[in-house]
């Protein structure tokens, strides 16, 4: 008589390693962990991302992000042509729970560093490892909420890197989580990435932005400088640029600050370009800002100010060259 055994789906079964599920099942997102599920399915078949979007059910680009995501753990390793799993231990940036190891960095040696560090500045050499940032969100509930929370914000996974200077926002630059996510918020909503949602954290760092209230001040003179920046867009014909900070700044001193129209902003770069032929900020900035100091609030006063400035002009020159003549006459008398 013979038996056999009825395996069903047990027949076809693939092994995860448990660094990925013990370390990483928390920074991972639903995407990432469909990705990296699939690849280990396949073996060593070979595929491209388009079709790991195919059969996950999502877009090429979600596809691309949660490789990215992967590579920076270290897990994977995009070659030209294709992808492969790192398989040595020494190549997995993988927590060790042994206290002893010289690569890990406890949690109070981290926070006396950040005690001691007082001084904040815009381009961060030194930042928190993958195990530092992955033993933080283990331990803590509340980071593990927000890191989730954060990847709903930008609606897609987001990297190791990004959880790297989300938490350092919060621990290095002292800002609520709640202050943070209206960082996220207004960096998506119009189109701005990690550089931009870092460098934010750092100014309201340094500004001491530390309630919801002083945020929301902060995001309406933000949305103020962007439109005073978009009406001197228009005024400058300039549609297609984007405006920087300094020239939001810029636009909104103008405006609020000066208390200048538009007709006389507009005045001001009519001046600039028959004067130099072409567009150039300070040289608009430097008549406004004269224009600002002598108190000149119409065309008309402003007029009479360049006419009389003008007509200064003449006769400071027609003075100088009457001198000159004079000296001359004076060297030609002593030659005779």
């Amino acid at each position: 008589m013979e038996f056999s055994v009825n395996l069903g789906i047990w027949s076809s079964v693939f092994a995860v390693p448990k660094q990925i599920v013990d370390n990483y099942i928390k920074l991972a997102g639903a995407t990432q962990l469909k990705v990296i599920l699939w690849i280990l399915s396949k073996g060593g078949e070979k595929f491209s991302s388009d079709d790991i979007a195919k059969a996950i059910g999502k877009s090429e680009d979600d596809v691309n992000d949660a490789l990215q995501f992967w590579c920076e753990l270290g897990i994977l390793d995009l070659g030209e042509n294709d992808i492969s799993l790192l398989e040595n231990k020494s190549e997995l940036q993988i927590i060790e729970n042994n206290p002893s190891n010289e690569n890990n960095i406890s949690n109070s040696e981290v926070q006396q560093k950040n005690e001691t560090t007082k001084t904040r500045i815009t381009s961060r050499t030194i930042a928190p490892d993958v195990t530092y940032v992955n033993e933080r969100i283990n331990s803590s509930k509340e980071i593990s909420d927000f890191m989730q929370y954060a990847q709903a914000i930008f609606g897609r996974p987001i990297s190791p890197d990004a959880y790297n200077k989300i938490l350092m926002m919060h621990e290095n630059d002292g800002l609520p989580f709640e202050v943070i996510s209206m960082i996220l918020q207004y960096a998506v909503s119009n189109g701005k990435g990690m550089r931009y949602i870092e460098k934010m954290g750092i100014d309201w760092g340094e500004e001491e932005i530390f309630t919801v209230e002083m945020a929301e001040e902060k995001l309406r003179k933000l949305e103020e400088n962007k439109k005073y920046a978009y009406i001197v867009q228009r005024l400058f014909n300039q549609s297609n640029h984007i405006p920087t900070k300094n020239e939001e700044e810029r636009a909104t001193r103008w405006f609020k600050d000066y208390n200048f129209s538009e007709e006389i902003i507009k005045y001001a770069y009519d001046l600039c370009m028959d004067s130099l032929g072409k567009y150039q900020a300070n040289y608009i900035d430097k008549i406004l800002v004269r224009w600002h100091n002598n108190n000149l609030k119409s065309i008309d006063e402003i007029n009479k100010y360049n006419n009389a400035h003008t007509k200064q002009q003449k006769r400071k020159e027609k003075d100088e060259i009457s001198y000159d003549i004079e000296e001359y006459e004076k060297y030609d008398i002593f030659d005779n």
